[in-house]
């Protein structure tokens, strides 16, 4: 079962700085299956969305009052 710590963390910020798309990308890959072996998809799904860019252009619903008319 993959564990996220400081380390992977770190390890991530480090593969972004140093400009290692790939390296990067499979540290994303590895947060995002941790949170599915929790049983949190949701997590997972909104990382890998962000690193895809998808997650900006999902849809999203804003809850507002409703005024009188």
């Amino acid at each position: 079962m993959n564990q996220i710590n400081v380390m992977t963390i770190g390890k991530l910020i480090e593969a972004h700085r140093d400009g290692d798309e790939q390296k990067f990308k499979a540290y994303v890959n590895f947060i995002a299956k941790a949170y599915e072996e929790q049983g949190n998809d949701r997590a997972a799904n909104i990382i890998r969305s962000n690193y895809t860019g998808d997650y900006c252009e999902q849809g999203k619903v804003v809850l507002d009052e409703a005024g009188e008319l």
